[in-house]
């Protein structure tokens, strides 16, 4: 049986996932990105809590990247990824997570490329799409619940919100101002 601390940080994780997922619902890029930022945080505290460096170094970079998203021109974003960009092949080098930790490196490098299309509806989401494939591997190997059934779910919510948002567009499904 699973001990207190062993829940409370499956817990934040649990919670983590659940404002991320929450963002996905909304249309708007930078809606997405202002509740995943709230998400990122308790990402944070949850990978920091497993030892899981590269996907602690990812949610940071993801942290920065949503909230130079959210308020940055597409000028000013580009100078500002390249410190994320660092960040992540600093901790290529330096995780002794091995090869696993890759997967979840490639997820924070795709969430990067994604706000630079977040104007591109699809292709912003596409992008966070084939992130959380990578993570699911990553999720497992690390052994948290938490992430595992986040990335399960994620998948699932931004494989049907582009399917619904496809139908829309090509007037085969009826409006959803949920989207929105």
């Amino acid at each position: 049986m699973p001990d207190a601390v062993s829940l409370t940080i499956e817990a934040v994780g649990l919670s983590a996932t659940t404002l991320i997922l929450v963002g996905f619902l909304f249309r708007d890029p930078r809606t997405t990105m202002k509740c995943g930022a709230a998400g990122l945080c308790l990402w944070l505290v949850h990978f920091g809590a497993l030892g899981a460096w590269a996907a602690a170094a990812g949610a940071l970079v993801a942290l920065w990247r949503n909230i130079a998203g959210i308020y940055l021109s597409d000028r000013a974003l580009r100078r500002a990824a390249w410190p994320s960009l660092a960040v992540l092949a600093l901790t290529w080098v330096l995780s002794p997570e091995g090869v696993i930790g890759l997967f979840a490196l490639g997820g924070a490098l795709l969430r990067i490329l994604a706000v630079f299309h977040r104007e591109r509806v699809y292709v912003f989401r596409v992008l966070f799409l084939v992130a959380e494939i990578l993570m699911l591997p990553y999720a497992l190997a690390i052994g948290s619940f938490a992430l595992t059934v986040g990335s399960s779910i994620a998948i699932a919510i931004m494989s049907a919100t582009l399917l619904r948002l496809w139908c829309q567009d090509r007037g085969t499904a009826p409006s959803d101002p949920s989207l929105q």
